[in-house]
C-alpha cells in the first residue's frame, strides 16, 4: 500500500527550509531570506495546511510550465505573495481535476445504467420474435400482410441471421415491386376531403416525375422490406423457436 506524503507544515524545519529553497531554485528566482521564510511558513500554517510535501514541490513546477493557464510571475522574489498565488492556483487546478474526474465517473455510471443487460437483451429478442410470430400466424391463416413497422421486423430477422441480406439486384427487385404496391395504395385510397385529394395527387405527381420526397422514399423502403418479410414467411413452414 502506498504511503501518503506528509503535510508540509508537519515536517521538520530543516526540511521545510530545504523544500522552500528548492522551490525558489525551480522557479528561477532569488532564494528568500530568513524573514521571508518566516512569513511564508506563517501563510502555510494559516491557509495551506492541506498541502503535502510533494504537492508543494509539484505546484511550483506546474507554474513554470504554465499548467494553471496563466503563469504567476515572481519578479525575482520568492515572496509570500508569490507562494500564496501559486498554491492557490494549484488548489483550484486540483479541485477542477477532482470535479472533472467525478463528472466522468458519473457519466460512466449513467451510461452503464442505460446499457441493456444480457437478460434485457434476451427479453427484447423474445418480445420481437413473439410479435413477428403473430404476423407469421396471421399471414399463414388469412394472408394478412405485416404492415406495422415492417422495416424494423425485417432488419431484426436479418440481424439474427434467419435470412441473408438481399443482394443489390434483389433489393432493386423488391423496390420495383414496392413502388407498384404503393401506387396501387394511392390510387385506391378512400378520399374524404379535398385536402386528402390534393395530397394524393401531389404524391402521384412525384412518381410521374421520378422525384420522390424523403418521406415517400421511406414508404417504398418499408413496403419493400414488408415484401421481403413475406417471402421469408413463404419459405418456412414453422416459425423458429423463441429462445
Amino acid at each position: 500500500m502506498a504511503t501518503l506524503a506528509p503535510k508540509f507544515y508537519m515536517i521538520e524545519p530543516e526540511e521545510q527550509f530545504s523544500r522552500i529553497m528548492n522551490a525558489a531554485m525551480v522557479s528561477g528566482c532569488a532564494p528568500p531570506d530568513s524573514e521571508q521564510i518566516a512569513v511564508i511558513l506563517d501563510a502555510l500554517y494559516d491557509r495551506f495546511k492541506w498541502v503535502t510535501v510533494d504537492e508543494f514541490t509539484e505546484a511550483f513546477k506546474m507554474n513554470i510550465y504554465g499548467d494553471f493557464g496563466k503563469k504567476t510571475e515572481h519578479y525575482n522574489s520568492f515572496s509570500m505573495d508569490f507562494v500564496v498565488q501559486v498554491l492557490s492556483a494549484y488548489k483550484n487546478h486540483k479541485a477542477e481535476a477532482v470535479l472533472k474526474s467525478e463528472r466522468h465517473a458519473k457519466q460512466l455510471e449513467m451510461e452503464a445504467a442505460k446499457r441493456p443487460t444480457e437478460e434485457m437483451k434476451r427479453q427484447s429478442y423474445r418480445d420481437m420474435m413473439a410479435i413477428i410470430n403473430l404476423d407469421f400466424n396471421n399471414y399463414k391463416l388469412s394472408g394478412a400482410m405485416p404492415r406495422k413497422l415492417p422495416a424494423v421486423k425485417y432488419d431484426f430477422i436479418c440481424l439474427h441471421k434467419f435470412i441473408q441480406e438481399p443482394s443489390n439486384a434483389e433489393k432493386v427487385e423488391y423496390s420495383v415491386k414496392a413502388r407498384k404496391v404503393r401506387l396501387n395504395e394511392l390510387k385506391g385510397a378512400k378520399i374524404e376531403n379535398m385536402d386528402e385529394f390534393k395530397k394524393i395527387k401531389d404524391v402521384l405527381a412525384e412518381y410521374e416525375k421520378e422525384t420522390l420526397s424523403v418521406s415517400e422514399q421511406g414508404e417504398v423502403r418499408a413496403i419493400a422490406k414488408m415484401l421481403a418479410l413475406v417471402d421469408w414467411f413463404d419459405s418456412i413452414n414453422e416459425f423458429p423457436t423463441i429462445r
